[in-house]
């Protein structure tokens, strides 16, 4: 999935110790020159990969994908939105995944707070588990516009997806081309807008393109600005343009993929 040695010292998981380092990433280069085939998520890890283990034939890429048959748009409202007591018209920016360092919620919870009194009718959700939660919570969860949640059923994911107006997905700057998060593809196929917060010429800006608002990671007022234009149809008319991209993601063509590349 993602590069967690380089990931962890990039996001602060583990400690610059330069003997450490080294010695984690001898490890993991030793490890990887053991396998015969290496499948990773993005062509950014793939080439990494090829540095590390000195062999390009060795990695192939197999994106993470989705069920299309299982996510994607409702045509109505979701049932959440009333059993979370959201009015017809209040906007839900969404975040649902893994909450740890290199998500950078910091980010988009800063935004909420600046939000709050502003423009009420803006709401965020965060939805997941992980080691940074207790400490959001901490800091974020008085806000008013704020409403943290556990991972939700997997027979509920597609009206859970579809409470959203507005699909979060912020990363750490640190994590950029190390990570590919693996919740895009549901982003894209429930048919809402996405706000990134990525480095123009990363492989998520890329891959995005105009479809999705992106701003740059860790920049508080880029990003509740961009939410605020998503609140007035921002990016409403790339619709098409993003099942485009949720059938790259699609099941089907990971599974394509991943024969491929062990027949290949």
């Amino acid at each position: 999935q993602d590069l967690e040695v380089d990931a962890a010292f990039a996001v602060g998981h583990l400690k610059s110790i330069e003997f450490l380092k080294k010695a984690a990433l001898a490890f993991e280069k030793l490890t990887l020159k053991g396998f015969d085939r290496i499948i990773t998520i993005s062509d950014r890890m793939a080439q990494k990969l090829a540095e590390k283990t000195g062999n390009p034939a060795q990695v192939a890429i197999v994106r993470n994908w989705v069920d299309l048959e299982h996510i994607y748009p409702l045509g109505r409202s979701s049932d959440y939105r009333r059993e979370l007591g959201y009015a017809d018209d209040d906007f839900i920016v969404l975040y649902s995944g893994n909450i740890g360092a290199k998500q950078g919620l910091d980010t988009l919870l800063e935004a909420a707070k600046r939000l709050e009194d502003s423009h009420k009718k803006i709401k965020f959700v965060v939805a997941g588990e992980g080691p940074a939660k207790k400490t959001l919570v901490g800091k974020y969860g008085h806000l008013a516009n704020v409403n943290f949640l556990p991972f939700q059923p997997y027979e509920k994911f597609n009206e859970f997806m579809n409470l959203a107006n507005l699909h979060a997905l912020p990363q750490d700057r640190g994590a950029a081309d190390l990570v590919l998060p693996s919740k895009l593809g549901g982003m894209l196929a429930s048919g809402a807008p996405v706000v990134v917060t990525a480095d123009l010429g990363t492989e998520l800006a890329n891959f995005l393109g105009d479809s999705a608002l992106i701003t740059p990671p860790g920049d508080v007022d880029a990003l509740a600005k961009a939410i605020q234009n998503a609140s007035r149809g921002d990016r409403e008319e790339y619709k098409d343009r993003r099942a485009d991209l949720s059938r790259k993601l699609s099941k089907h063509d990971g599974c394509i993929s991943f024969i491929h590349a062990f027949a290949g």
